[in-house]
């Protein structure tokens, strides 16, 4: 996606979507640090526990959260 390889973290409870946030913000902060790689964003995801998201849904939800924060 515009040239980064996008990094999901995934959490279903409200316990596992925090800890994905965390990670996520960890990563980029390791990133803009130079401590990752530059080509690659994190991003935090949630996934309802009970409903399964499709491949075109994941996908979706990835370039949209990717989207929204600057690379």
């Amino acid at each position: 996606m515009n040239g980064y390889v996008v990094v999901a973290f995934i959490g279903a409870t409200p316990a596992e979507v925090a800890q994905a946030q965390r990670l996520a913000k960890n990563w980029e902060a390791q990133r803009h640090l130079m401590l990752k790689p530059q080509s690659m964003k994190a991003v935090a995801i949630r996934q309802s526990p009970t409903v399964a998201l499709t491949q075109a849904e994941l996908r979706s939800d990835l370039v949209s959260a990717a989207l929204a924060e600057p690379p």
